[in-house]
């Protein structure tokens, strides 16, 4: 009785103190858990909570706009067919063949030269007095309609007298060739035929058409250089006009 007692006594101790242990194993690990939690606060990575700083966007500069060359009229051109506007280069501008309307072609120059020229109404004559309208700059004029001067069928008609326009516009009959160049020059730049029949100057026709009777019509200065010119005018000398 005593044996069996005395070793349910030893297993009783074995027992009592496995429960022991284990009871103080779960109170270790619970004061750990404790002082994790409630304790000294876990450390924090500082690369991860430090607020990266944020990339500013440099903005794009604006392209500059190429500068864009502007077409300058620098000379009026009269020829047997019509007259033009060009640049220094040669480049045309505005281009108004005798067929364009006298009103619509006043209205081209008018922007070209930049002044209003003085209207006119000429009533017409039968010798040398073309009846229409005029539009005279000073420098040059142009009638519309045209009379028997005149090709037919051209809307209106351009007569020169000086070098260049009051804005400085060369009118030219041919290239550097205008009122107070020489009739040398003239022949060398356009060939034209002299009409001989008038004493005191000569007329000249440059750029005629297939029959020869109309074209730029050349007066000449007794002393050997351009007067004025007109187009696109019937050749003669012979009629006192």
């Amino acid at each position: 009785m005593w044996a069996v007692f005395g070793r349910h006594i030893r297993y009783s101790v074995v027992v009592t103190g496995y429960r022991t242990s284990f009871t103080c194993a779960a109170v270790a690990i619970a004061l750990a858990l404790t002082g994790c939690a409630g304790g000294v606060p876990a450390p924090t990575d500082a690369a991860s909570s430090t607020p990266s700083p944020s990339r500013t966007s440099t903005p794009s500069p604006t392209p500059t706009a190429e500068p864009v060359a502007v077409a300058v009229a620098s000379r009026i051109l009269v020829t047997g067919s019509g007259v033009s506007v060009l640049t220094d280069t040669g480049e045309v501008l505005v281009d108004l063949p005798f067929s364009t309307d006298g009103a619509t072609a006043a209205a081209e120059l008018t922007l070209v030269v930049g002044a209003d020229p003085v209207v006119s109404t000429q009533a017409g004559d039968s010798e040398c007095v073309d009846a229409g309208t005029t539009y005279d700059w000073g420098s040059f004029q142009i009638d519309s309609p045209v009379g028997f001067f005149s090709e037919p069928g051209a809307a209106y008609s351009i007569h020169v007298y000086e070098p260049a326009t009051g804005n400085g516009l060369a009118l030219e009959l041919a290239p550097n060739v205008r009122s107070g160049s020489s009739i040398a020059e003239m022949l060398a730049a356009a060939p034209g035929t002299l009409d001989t029949w008038v004493v005191d100057f000569g007329k000249w026709l440059v750029d005629p058409t297939v029959d020869g009777r109309y074209g730029v019509v050349v007066n000449e200065y007794p002393d050997g250089s351009v007067f004025s010119f007109g187009a696109p005018i019937k050749y003669f000398g012979r009629s006192g006009c």
